[in-house]
């Protein structure tokens, strides 16, 4: 179970061409549904908005999310140290932003996780490892948001109820991700549930033909030992070493304050009337919790719907709520696709070479 795994054409899985071709039709789509927001108002007064953002409104946020991507490479090699393994901090920075990639192109995000377990399996890191500390950093996220909306409970209910959404949105919210964490947490603390399960259907039709897509009989087994020494795995994570999960949850908190700083310095630049950041830290949780369940990638329509409705409230001027929505999200998504995507670009450089040097080692040292 622990083997790397293979690479097709050189490019790990991943055809360039599609996912290209996800880029464009994403970003096309948020081109239009901005022109769109910008046209059902006064189009006059949120370009005249535009125009006066200065150029620290845009660099700052983008520095902010850079800022993250630092962050977040730093708590991958803690936590991988944790185990006795080593990464470099450019194999970690590279596993985040292209991490943050997958996640910007995927509905729901779905699509970070698994390549980011895939990508440390493929450094040689042990697969119940790199799965560990991968979920468990989802279950530090969702924690995190729970507990800054907790602690900031009276400011939320507050921006719930000025904007008319009610504070049944925040509750739901809330609760919806807590049995995500709940769940997550579950298959966590026992692993060993899948690979029972993958024992009771390997004679069943659905067996039958996962051993035949795998060629492997012996399939639901290996699941189930590789399960259990997960649960062991885990075990040791967050009972023997957690200090260390106490300060990965402490700069995932660092990640979260970033991310509404950024917001509320694209407010600070164009708005000229003084707004608190708690508000505006609350604003982003609000939006955070209740967009992260929609379906589609990037929360792409509704970050730019549910943070213009909010901003609108608190700046009691939608045309600068909508250009303050329509910067951040162009600094702090569309501007990091275009840099999560190079960065996945020499990701699949990376993966051509490594393919070309496994299959010709003769020629490799020769060159020595």
């Amino acid at each position: 179970m622990d083997q790397k795994p293979e690479q097709k054409n050189g490019q790990g899985y991943f055809d360039f061409k599609k996912i290209l071709k996800s880029i464009l039709i994403l970003v096309f789509a948020g081109i239009a549904l901005n022109i769109f927001a910008t046209l059902i108002f006064d189009k006059d007064k949120v370009l005249k908005s535009l125009t006066t953002v200065p150029w620290y409104g845009v660099v700052v946020p983008f520095l902010c999310v850079f800022m993250i991507f630092i962050v977040d490479a730093v708590r991958m090699k803690l936590l991988l140290w944790q185990f006795g393994e080593r990464i470099s901090f450019g194999d970690a920075y590279l596993n985040t932003t292209v991490g943050y990639f997958f996640n910007y192109l995927t509905p729901l995000g779905a699509g970070q996780q698994p390549f980011m377990i895939y990508h440390l399996t493929a450094l040689g890191h042990d697969s119940k490892t790199s799965t560990n500390i991968v979920f468990s950093r989802y279950v530090v996220y969702t924690l995190s948001v729970f507990v800054l909306l907790v602690a900031f409970m009276r400011d939320s209910f507050h921006v719930a109820d000025s904007i008319h959404i009610g504070r049944f949105v925040i509750i739901l919210g809330m609760l919806t991700s807590t049995v995500l964490s709940v769940g997550v947490l579950f298959l966590l603390i026992k692993p060993y549930f899948v690979g029972k399960l993958a024992l009771r259907i390997e004679k069943t039709r659905l067996g039958r033909f996962i051993s035949m897509a795998q060629k492997k009989d012996t399939w639901a087994e290996e699941l189930y030992t590789w399960s259990m020494d997960l649960r062991e795995n885990i075990t040791y994570l967050w009972r023997k070493k957690l200090p260390f999960m106490i300060l990965d949850i402490a700069l995932n908190l660092a990640d979260t304050l970033l991310m509404a700083f950024s917001v509320y310095f694209v407010v600070a630049s164009i708005n000229p009337v003084p707004i608190s950041f708690v508000n505006i830290l609350v604003t982003y949780l609000i939006v955070s919790i209740v967009v992260h369940y929609i379906p589609t990638p990037g929360g792409t329509g509704g970050y730019e719907a549910a943070l213009t409705l909010i901003l609108s409230e608190f700046l009691s001027n939608t045309s600068l709520a909508v250009s303050t929505t329509l910067v951040w999200r162009f600094c702090t998504y569309y501007l990091q696709i275009l840099f999560c995507g190079i960065m996945f670009m020499y990701f699949q450089r990376n993966s051509r070479k490594m393919k070309l040097r496994d299959a010709n080692p003769a020629a490799d040292d020769l060159k020595k």
